[in-house]
């Protein structure tokens, strides 16, 4: 049997909701992403840890 829940959250999930940003002037600068509900653009900015490890983090992108 299938059933149906409706759930509540944020959107901007990067797994799920986030596309890649094909415009001509971000996609020059780097990857850029935007959630398909709300149009946010996010940056994908990597950055080094402590302990030197490297990692993939989103940071929105504002312009100002």
């Amino acid at each position: 049997m299938k059933i149906k829940e409706t759930i509540e959250r944020e959107c901007c999930n990067p797994t799920t909701d986030l596309f890649p940003y094909k415009g001509e002037i971000l996609s020059a600068l780097g990857l850029y992403s935007f959630c398909k509900y709300c149009g946010q653009i996010w940056v994908l900015k990597r950055v080094t840890s402590a302990s030197g490890d490297r990692e993939d983090i989103l940071i929105k992108y504002v312009v100002g």
